[in-house]
């Protein structure tokens, strides 16, 4: 049996909001730990959306030799300032200095996530005595 057949209902934009309204009034008692919970989550999509770079320039500037000076105006501009010290560099040079981006990404994911994590069990472990 569907939910349309049961008489269910969908929901419009305000009815939306409001349900949404309600549901935050249950945050409000640690409406700080969810708002750096909500941030660190937002932060850690950052890296993430930086990780396949690494893999383009490799395809692009190490396999393929390409020169970085001839692409850089290509690339969106939130990457040519990170693109600026390969300028010159020989294939190799290009695939250190991506593989120490990409790690440094890694641990900034990582370490976003455990934040989150230790935000989690905080909660828990709130009122007991170590």
């Amino acid at each position: 049996m569907s939910a349309t057949s049961a008489g269910a209902r969908r929901l419009g934009e305000r009815e939306t909001l409001r349900l949404f309204a309600r549901a935050l009034r249950y945050v409000a008692p640690v409406r700080w730990r969810f708002a750096a919970k909500l941030g660190l989550t937002l932060a850690s999509l950052a890296p993430r959306l930086l990780l396949p770079w690494p893999a383009k320039l490799i395809i692009d500037h190490v396999i393929n030799r390409g020169p970085v000076a001839a692409a850089l105006a290509s690339y969106p501009g939130f990457v040519r300032p990170l693109l600026a010290p390969l300028v010159g560099l020989d294939p190799l040079q290009i695939l250190l200095w991506l593989l120490g981006a990409q790690g440094l990404l890694v641990l900034a994911i990582g370490f976003a996530i455990a934040m989150i994590y230790i935000l989690d069990h905080a909660h828990f472990h709130e009122g007991e005595e170590m």
